[in-house]
C-alpha cells in the first residue's frame, strides 16, 4: 500500500501519467483475475528444483509483457521523464492485444531497453529513447512514422526514412541508428526485436584469422565468443563511413571483453572484406626503440613480409639523449612500413590491445587510410576520433555466458531459472567473473551434479557477500577492491577440499602464484612442469598435503600434469601449440595474474614476496640445469631450450644465482648453443645484455668492479667467430665490434679504465678503419672520464683525423666532433676549442634536420666555452637557441637540464634574476622527470640556487651544504664541473657576507682544478678566493691570488683584451689598497699592451688613462691627474664627438679637482662643460650632478639664488631616482646655503631631513651633525654644539688617528667654539691642532682654506689677549695673505676687513690685552666687538669636509 508521502508525490505527477499507469495496473490485475478464472495458476520463476530432464523453456505470456510495462511506468514516475511520450506508450500498449504471441519476446526486449534508457537518464538518452519507441510502435498495424523521429535523425545527421516505409525496414534502420549513438548498452535482444536474422549475423570465429583465434578465441570454451551483436555493430558503424578513423573500446573494469569485442570486430567478414587486419598486444613496458622493432616486426610477419629496420648504433650518450636519437630511428621505422603499406596499398586496420599512452598511437599510423581499434582502461586518449565505452553485458547475455562455459547449450532451460540469474546478478553480468562462476559450476557439477552445484554456488557467493559487507562496515570509507569477488571465487575454485582430510588443498593455488610469478609472460608446458614438479616435492605446504593425500615423490610429475589439467578446466590458464607444434602456457587474463601475485605475498607468512620470488626463481633455474642440461638435454623440448637460451640468466639473476650465472655465461657451450639455436646476432645481443644485467647485480662486490663474464665473452667470440665465419678477416671484424661493443656498456657503466682497454685491443686488431675509429673514439671519451685530458684529446684527435680521411660518412662523425671539441675544452686549448666549435657549427648547420639533435649538444657546449670565458651575452645567445631545438624535439635529457642550469648562471652574470629563476625550476622538473641515479647534489645544487634567489638564504644554505658533501663523496672533475659548482656556491656565501664560508669552499674548489693547473676554472677560482681575501683585509694574500689567475690567463690569452681587463682589476685592487705606484704601475703595463697590441682599441685606452687620472687624484697628484683626464677627453673627442656622453665624466672630474683646489673659476668652467653634455644627452642622474656641484660653486660665490635653483633642481632629481646618499648630499648643500643666510633654524630642519635618509652611523652622517653644530654656533647655542663636537671628536679620532684632516677638522670646530666661549687654553690647544695637521697634509694644499686662515686668526687673537702681541701680528699676517692669494678677501670682505685692522699702526685698531689677573682668572672676554663676533659665527667652516 502507498504511504501518505508516496500518494501527495504521485498527485504531482502530470495526469496523463497518473491515468496511463491506471491503465497498466488495471490490466495487470485483469489479467491475473483472468488466468484464476481459468483455474490456471499464476506463472512464478523456474527453479532448479523444478527442472527435469525433458523440460523446456517456458514461453513469455501476456502477463509477462505487462508486467514489464509496470516496471517502465514505475521508472517514469520515479523519474519524470519522457512525460510527453505517453500518449505514444500508452497507443503501444494498447496494441499488446492485437500482438501475436511470438512478438511477446521482442515486446520485452524494448520495453524493458525503455526502462533502461530512464535508469541512464544521466547521459543524452533523448534520441535512443523516441528510436525505441518508434520500433515498439511499429508492431501495430496501423503505425505511421512520427515526426519526432525526423527532428531527432536530422539532428544526428541520419537520413530520415520515407513516412511510407515498411515497419521491418524501418526498424532495420532504427537499429542502425541506435548503434551510432554514443552510448549503446549491451543487449541480446534487440537486433531481433529490430527484425535482423540474428543467425545470419553471427559470425562463425572458426573462420577468424588464425592469430586472431590463438590470441582471443582459442581462450574461449568452444572458440565461439557471445555475439555481443549492439556492441560489435556499434564500433563497425564508427569504421564504415570514415578512413583514417581511431576507435578505443574503453572500461574502467577490468574482465568486460573489452579485448574480445576487438577480435570480434576485427573477425567480422565485412572488415576482412575491406581491410587487412593486423593485431598488437602491447604491454606495459616502456616504448625503446627495442620495443618498437619487436611490434614492427610482429606486423610484418603477419602481412607475411620481411622489412628491414635501421640498426642501432652504439654510442656513449645519456638516456636521455638515447630517447630522442631512438625516437629518431622509431621514426625512419615507422616511415618504412609505411612506404610498403602505400606501396601496397594496403587498407590496414590495426588493433592495439591494452594501451596505456596515448602517445604510443603516433606510431602505429602508417597511412590516412589506416583505422585502428585500440583497448584501453582510459576513458580519455588523445588521438582518438570515437571512444566507444564498454558496458557489463544484459542479462541475457550473462546468461548465455554462463551457460556456454558451463558446458551446457546456450537455450538450456537452466538459463531461465530463478538461481542462474541471482548468480549472474551477484556476479554484475560481468563477463570475467561470470566466466569464472561458471566454469567454478561446470567443476562441482562433474560430481553433485547441476542442482546441487548451483545450490553451493550460491550458498558461497552469500558467504562472500556477506564477509565484504562485514570488512566494509569496519571502514566505512575505504572502498572495496572491485576485484576481490573475482579473487574470491577464484580462491574456493581453485582450494577444493582432499577427499580424506577435509582440509583445503593448496598446490593449485601454489602452482598458479609460482606460475604468475616466474613466468609472468608466455612459457613452455615444459618448463612450468619443471617448476611445478620442484615445488611441489620441496614446499612445506605442498609436502605436507601430498603427504596427507599419499601421494609420493614419484607420483609428482603425474600430479603436475593434473593440476595442468585442472587450471586449463577451470579456464585459469590457456595452453597452446606454436608453429613447431610446442605446447606454451599463459594465463588467462591479468586478473588471474594478479590473483596469482596476491597469493603468493600471502601463502608465505615467513618470508617475503621478494624471497619467495628469489626462491622460485632458484628452484627453476636448478631444476632446469639438472634435469635438462646436466642429465637428459633430449628431453626438453624445442621451445622449452630456446626458451631456456634466451631467459635462464635472467632467472638466476632474479633467483639470486650470481655466481651461477656468471658461470654459465662464461660457458663456451652454453654460448655455442645461444648461436646455433638465435643465431648470432639474436645471441650476441642477449649475451652483452645479460652480462650487463649480472654487472649491474653484482655492483660494487667484485674485486676490481668488473665480472669476468664480459673478459671471459670476448675470449669465446674469438674462439666462436673463426668457426661461424668464413674468412678470417670477416671473424677479426665480428670480434673488434664485440670488443667496441662491451667498452660502451662498461663505459656506461663508470668503469672507464677497464672499458678503454677493450678499446685500445681493438687498435692492434686487422680491421678497417671505421671500426678502429669508433675504438678510439671510445678510448678518447674514457680518457677524458679519468680526467686523463692529453691522452683523451690526442685519442680524439686520431680519431679525427681516420674519419675524415674515410670514404664513408662514419655513424659516430657528429659524435666525434663533439668529442674533439671537449677534449680540446679538458686539455684547456680553449682558443682552438672556440675556432673548432666554429667549424663544427658550421658542418652541422648545412643539415640541420639529420644533425639537430648533435647541433644542439654541440651549441650547448660552445655556450658553456663562453661562459668559461666570461662572454655572457654570446653564452646567452647559444643557449637559448639550444634550448630551443631541444624543447622543440621534446626532449627529456640531462643535456637539457644543464642547459637550464647553465643559462640560469648567466642570467645571474647579467643580473636577471627572474629569468635565472625560471631556468633553474625547468631544469629540476626536467630532473623530476628522468628520475636517474646521481643527480641528487644536482637537485641541491639547483634548489639552493633558487632559495637564494629568493632570499630564503637558511634553506639556501641547508641545500648548498648538502650539495656540498655529495660532490666531495663523488666530484666529478671533467671539464672541471664540481670545481665550478662549489665556486658557485661559495660566491653566494660571499655576497651573504659569510666570507670565512666562502673561502673554505673556493679551496675545496681550486683543489678539484690541482690535475688541470691552467685551467680558467682554476683561474676564476684564484679569482673569486683573492676577491674574499680582499674582503677579509688580508689585501696581500688576495693580490698573490689575482696574480696567479693572470698568471693562467696570460697563457691562454697572451697580450689579449681578456688580460686586458684582468691586468685592470689588479690595478684596481691596489688602488682600492691606496697602493697607488703599484696600481699606476699596472695600469701603465696595460697602456703598453693596448698601444702596442690593439692600438684600435681606443675605448679600452680611454678608460686606462682615465683610471690613472683618477688613481692620481687620489694620491694628491693634482696637477698630473687633471692632465690624465685631459688627455681622455682628447682620445674620446678624436674617436668619437666633441660633445661625446664619456667627456662629461671627466670635466666632472677635473671641476671637482679645481674644486678641491679652491680655483673656482676653473672649476666653474669645467663643471659648465659637463653640464651641456650632459643636457644634450638627456642624462638626468648625471645632470643633477654637476647642478649639485655647480649650486656649490654659486653658494662659495654667496650667490643665494643661483645656488638655490642649481641645488633643487639635482635634489628633485636624485629623489626621483630613489638615491639616498646622493639625495641626502644636496640637502646638506641647501642646508649649508640657509646657513649662509643665517636662517639656522631652516638649515638645522633641513640638515635633519638629510638624516633620515641615511645610515646614522656613516660619515655623511658625522659631516651632516657636524655642519649642524655649525649652525648652532650660529645661533649662539655655544654648549650644545661644544657637546656635540666633543663627541665628534671621539669618534673620527678613534677612526682615522690624529693626524687625518676629518679629525683635525673636529679641533678647529672645538677651537671656534672656546674661542667663544673665552676657553682660551682650550682654545689654543685645538686651534693649534688644526693647523698641525692642516700642514701635516701632503696630497692636498689644507693650508690654502678659509678655514686655515680663521683658525690662524683666531690664534692671533689668543695671542694677543695673552699679551703676545708681536705672534699675534704675525699669524694675522699669515692669515691675511691666505686670504689675499686665495680670493677669501673678496669671498668674505668683512672678515678681510677685520684681520686688516688688526694690522693696522694704532692700538685702537688692535683689541685690548687682558690683564694679568683677568687672563688668571679667565674673566676678561677675548673678542668684545659684537660685530666682529657675528662675522665669525657667521661664517665658521662652511666648507667642512
Amino acid at each position: 500500500m502507498s504511504s501518505v508521502a508516496d500518494l501527495q508525490e504521485e498527485t504531482k505527477l502530470p495526469e496523463n501519467l497518473i491515468e496511463f499507469d491506471k491503465l497498466v495496473e488495471d490490466a495487470y490485475q485483469q489479467e491475473i483475475a483472468l488466468l484464476t478464472i481459468r483455474g490456471q495458476s499464476l506463472p512464478t520463476a523456474l527453479s532448479v528444483h523444478d527442472l527435469k530432464e525433458n523440460s523446456k523453456r517456458r514461453e513469455e505470456t501476456r502477463l509477462n509483457v505487462i508486467d514489464a510495462w509496470r516496471k517502465l511506468v514505475q521508472q517514469m514516475k520515479h523519474r519524470a521523464l519522457f512525460i510527453e511520450h505517453v500518449t505514444s506508450l500508452e497507443r503501444a500498449f494498447l496494441d499488446v492485444e492485437d500482438i501475436q504471441k511470438s512478438e511477446y519476446r521482442r515486446l520485452i526486449t524494448l520495453v524493458d531497453l525503455l526502462t533502461q534508457t530512464i535508469e541512464h537518464s544521466d547521459r543524452d538518452v533523448s534520441c535512443r529513447f523516441v528510436t525505441l519507441l518508434e520500433v515498439l510502435l511499429s508492431y501495430s498495424d496501423d503505425w505511421v512514422l512520427s515526426n519526432d523521429i525526423g527532428q531527432l535523425w536530422e539532428r544526428l545527421q541520419h537520413e530520415v526514412p520515407d513516412s511510407k516505409i515498411a515497419p521491418a525496414s524501418f526498424r532495420r534502420r532504427a537499429y542502425r541508428v541506435l548503434v551510432s549513438l554514443s552510448w549503446v548498452p549491451s543487449s541480446s535482444g534487440l537486433l531481433d526485436a529490430c527484425s535482423f536474422d540474428v543467425k545470419k549475423l553471427t559470425t562463425n570465429y572458426s573462420d577468424a584469422p588464425t592469430l586472431l583465434q590463438r590470441e582471443v578465441f582459442w581462450k574461449i570454451r568452444g572458440g565461439q565468443p557471445r555475439p555481443r551483436h549492439d556492441s560489435v555493430n556499434q564500433v563497425l558503424d564508427r569504421l564504415k563511413d570514415e578512413a583514417g578513423v581511431c576507435i578505443s573500446i574503453w572500461s574502467t573494469k577490468d574482465g568486460l571483453g573489452k579485448t574480445t569485442l576487438a577480435a570480434q570486430v576485427a573477425s567480422n567478414p565485412s572488415i576482412l572484406r575491406v581491410f587487412t587486419v593486423l593485431w598488437l598486444n602491447l604491454d606495459k613496458d616502456e616504448m625503446t626503440y627495442a620495443k618498437y622493432i619487436e611490434y614492427l616486426s610482429s606486423l610484418s610477419e603477419q602481412m607475411s613480409v620481411n622489412l628491414g629496420w635501421p640498426e642501432p648504433v652504439d654510442r656513449i650518450e645519456e638516456w636521455g639523449l638515447k630517447q630522442v636519437r631512438e625516437q629518431s630511428l622509431m621514426s625512419q621505422a615507422r616511415k618504412i612500413m609505411a612506404e610498403y603499406v602505400e606501396r601496397e596499398e594496403l587498407s590496414v586496420l590495426l588493433i592495439l590491445d591494452d594501451l596505456i599512452d596515448s602517445r604510443w598511437i603516433k606510431w602505429f599510423r602508417f597511412s590516412d587510410s589506416q583505422s585502428i581499434i585500440l583497448t584501453t582502461s582510459h576513458k580519455e586518449i588523445d588521438g582518438v576520433d570515437w571512444p566507444v565505452q564498454l558496458d557489463i553485458l544484459d542479462e541475457g547475455e550473462a546468461i548465455e555466458l554462463f551457460l556456454a562455459e558451463a558446458s551446457l547449450p546456450v537455450d538450456h532451460i537452466m538459463g531461465t531459472t530463478a538461481e542462474v540469474k541471482e548468480i549472474v546478478t551477484r556476479c554484475e553480468f560481468n563477463p570475467l567473473t561470470v566466466r569464472s562462476v561458471a566454469r567454478w559450476f561446470h567443476l562441482k557439477q562433474v560430481t553433485a551434479g547441476h542442482q546441487k552445484a548451483i545450490e553451493e554456488i550460491l550458498l558461497d557467493m552469500e558467504s562472500l557477500a556477506q564477509s565484504e559487507r562485514r570488512e566494509t562496515s569496519e571502514d566505512e570509507h575505504e572502498e572495496m577492491d572491485p576485484n576481490m569477488f573475482v579473487f574470491d571465487v577464484l580462491s574456493l575454485m581453485m582450494g577444493p577440499t582432499t577427499s580424506n582430510t577435509n582440509i583445503t588443498s593448496v598446490v593449485f593455488v601454489l602452482c598458479l602464484a609460482a606460475l604468475e610469478v616466474v613466468f609472468p609472460h608466455r612459457v613452455p608446458l615444459d618448463a612450468v612442469l619443471l617448476l611445478w614438479e620442484h615445488i611441489l616435492a620441496t614446499e612445506p605446504l605442498a609436502r605436507e598435503e601430498l603427504q596427507n593425500t599419499g601421494i609420493s615423490q614419484s607420483g609428482i610429475p603425474k600430479l603436475a600434469w593434473l593440476i595442468a589439467e585442472g587450471l586449463i578446466h577451470m579456464g585459469v590458464i590457456h595452453v597452446f601449440d606454436d608453429e613447431e607444434r610446442n605446447p606454451w602456457v599463459q594465463i588467462h587474463h591479468k586478473l588471474y595474474g594478479e590473483f596469482a601475485t596476491l597469493m603468493a605475498r600471502e601463502m608465505f607468512l615467513e618470508a617475503s614476496f621478494e624471497v619467495t620470488t628469489t626462491k622460485w626463481n632458484e628452484a627453476f633455474a636448478t631444476t632446469f640445469i639438472t634435469r635438462r642440461i646436466q642429465v637428459n638435454m633430449k628431453e626438453a623440448k624445442s621451445g622449452s631450450l630456446e626458451y631456456a637460451l634466451r631467459r635462464l640468466p635472467e632467472h638466476m639473476l632474479k633467483g639470486n644465482m650470481l655466481t651461477t650465472a656468471e658461470k654459465i655465461l662464461t660457458d663456451e657451450q652454453f654460448l655455442r648453443a645461444r648461436v646455433d639455436t638465435l643465431g648470432w646476432d639474436k645471441a650476441m645481443n642477449t649475451q652483452m645484455l645479460d652480462c650487463v644485467a649480472l654487472q649491474e647485480r653484482f655492483r660494487d662486490e667484485l674485486v676490481g668492479g668488473v665480472t669476468l663474464v664480459f673478459r671471459r665473452t670476448v675470449d669465446m667470440v674469438k674462439e666462436l667467430a673463426g668457426k661461424s665465419f668464413d674468412s678470417v678477416e670477416h671473424a677479426s671484424q665480428v670480434i673488434a665490434q664485440i670488443c667496441n661493443r662491451i667498452g660502451f656498456l662498461l663505459t656506461g657503466l663508470k668503469f672507464f679504465e677497464i672499458a678503454a682497454g677493450y678499446f685500445e685491443e681493438v687498435q692492434d686488431m686487422d680491421v678497417s678503419d671505421a671500426i678502429v675509429a669508433t675504438s678510439l673514439y671510445g678510448e678518447s671519451f674514457c680518457h677524458l672520464n679519468l680526467n686523463q685530458a692529453d691522452i683523451g684529446l690526442q685519442k680524439a684527435k686520431t680519431c679525427h683525423s681516420i674519419m675524415e680521411q674515410g670514404s664513408d660518412l662514419h655513424v659516430l662523425y657528429p659524435d666525434m666532433l663533439q668529442l674533439v671539441s671537449s677534449a680540446l675544452v679538458a686539455a684547456c686549448h680553449y682558443t682552438e676549442a672556440a675556432q673548432f666549435y666554429n667549424v663544427i657549427c658550421d658542418k652541422l648547420r648545412a643539415d640541420p634536420n639529420n644533425w639537430k639533435l648533435e647541433l644542439s649538444s654541440i651549441l650547448l657546449r660552445q655556450a658553456q666555452l663562453f661562459s668559461i670565458l666570461g662572454d655572457f651575452e654570446n653564452a646567452q645567445t647559444l643557449f637559448l637557441e639550444c634550448l630551443q631545438m631541444k624543447e622543440k624535439t621534446s626532449e627529456k635529457s640531462l643535456d637539457l637540464v644543464s642547459a637550464y642550469t647553465c643559462l640560469g648562471d648567466v642570467f645571474i652574470e647579467l643580473d636577471r634574476a627572474e629569468d635565472a629563476k625560471e631556468r633553474f625550476e625547468a631544469a629540476i622538473d626536467i630532473l623530476s622527470y628522468l628520475n636517474v641515479d646521481d643527480v641528487d647534489h644536482e637537485i641541491q645544487l639547483l634548489k639552493g640556487k633558487l632559495h637564494f634567489l629568493r632570499g630564503d638564504y637558511y634553506s639556501s644554505s641547508e641545500a648548498f651544504r648538502v650539495a656540498v658533501d655529495l660532490i666531495k663523496k663523488s666530484p666529478t672533475l671533467l671539464l672541471d664541473k664540481s670545481a665550478y659548482d662549489l665556486r658557485f656556491m661559495a660566491r653566494t656565501f660571499f655576497i651573504r657576507g659569510e666570507t670565512e664560508k666562502s673561502v673554505e669552499l673556493l679551496k675545496a674548489s681550486i683543489v678539484l682544478t690541482d690535475e688541470r693547473p691552467i685551467s680558467l676554472e682554476r683561474a676564476a677560482g684564484f679569482t673569486d678566493l683573492a676577491h674574499s681575501f680582499i674582503e677579509m683585509g688580508k689585501s696581500n694574500e688576495g693580490i698573490t691570488f689575482l696574480e696567479n689567475a693572470l698568471e693562467i690567463q696570460i697563457t691562454h690569452f697572451g697580450d689579449s683584451l681578456f688580460v686586458v681587463d684582468r691586468l685592470k682589476a689588479i690595478g684596481n685592487v691596489h688602488c682600492s689598497l691606496k697602493a697607488y705606484d703599484e696600481a699606476i704601475a699596472v695600469y701603465d703595463k696595460v697602456r703598453e699592451i693596448l698601444q702596442r697590441v690593439h692600438g684600435e682599441d681606443t675605448d679600452r685606452m680611454a678608460d686606462i688613462i682615465y683610471a690613472i687620472g683618477d688613481v692620481l687624484e687620489q694620491k694628491g697628484e693634482l696637477d698630473e691627474a687633471i692632465q690624465a683626464f685631459t688627455q681622455f677627453i682628447k682620445v674620446v673627442e678624436n674617436t668619437r664627438s666633441s660633445d661625446h656622453h664619456e667627456i662629461a665624466k671627466a670635466y666632472q672630474r677635473i671641476g671637482e679637482i679645481e674644486l678641491k683646489r679652491h680655483a673656482v673659476d676653473e672649476a666653474e668652467g669645467n663643471f659648465t662643460k659637463a653640464y651641456a653634455i650632459r643636457k644634450v644627452h638627456n642624462q638626468d642622474s648625471l645632470i643633477a650632478e654637476t647642478s649639485h656641484f655647480l649650486g656649490v660653486l654659486a653658494r662659495r660665490r654667496r650667490d643665494r639664488n643661483l645656488a638655490l635653483e642649481y641645488l633643487t633642481s639635482a635634489l628633485e632629481v636624485r629623489k626621483g631616482y630613489d638615491k639616498a646618499e646622493e639625495t641626502c648630499l644636496t640637502l646638506f648643500e641647501i642646508g649649508n646655503l640657509y646657513r649662509m643666510q643665517l636662517e639656522y633654524d631652516s638649515a638645522i630642519s633641513v640638515y635633519e631631513k638629510g638624516l633620515e635618509l641615511i645610515d646614522k652611523n656613516s660619515e655623511m652622517a658625522k659631516r651632516i651633525e657636524n655642519a649642524k653644530g655649525h649652525a648652532m654656533v650660529g645661533k649662539g647655542d655655544f654648549e650644545d654644539s661644544l657637546s656635540m663636537f666633543n663627541k665628534f671628536r671621539e669618534t673620527r679620532l678613534e677612526r682615522f688617528g690624529r693626524d687625518h684632516i676629518l679629525t683635525g677638522n673636529t679641533s678647529r670646530s672645538l677651537g671656534l667654539v672656546h674661542f667663544l666661549l673665552n676657553h682660551v687654553d682650550e682654545a689654543l690647544v685645538h686651534l693649534n691642532e688644526f693647523v698641525r695637521v692642516c700642514e701635516l697634509q701632503e696630497d692636498e694644499d689644507t693650508s690654502e682654506t678659509i678655514d686655515y686662515a680663521m683658525a690662524v686668526f683666531l690664534l692671533g687673537e689668543l695671542h694677543h689677549h695673552k699679551g703676545k702681541t708681536d705672534q699675534a701680528e704675525e699669524v694675522w699676517t699669515v692669515s691675511k695673505e691666505v686670504c689675499e692669494d686665495n680670493g677669501f678677501d673678496r669671498i668674505y670682505p668683512e672678515f678681510f676687513a677685520i684681520i686688516s685692522r688688526r694690522l693696522e699702526q694704532g692700538a685702537e685698531a688692535k683689541p685690548k690685552s687682558a690683564g694679568i689677573f683677568s687672563r688668571l682668572t679667565g674673566e676678561a672676554q677675548i673678542l668684545t666687538d659684537p660685530d666682529e663676533r657675528r662675522v665669525l659665527q657667521q661664517i665658521a667652516f662652511m666648507d667642512d669636509e
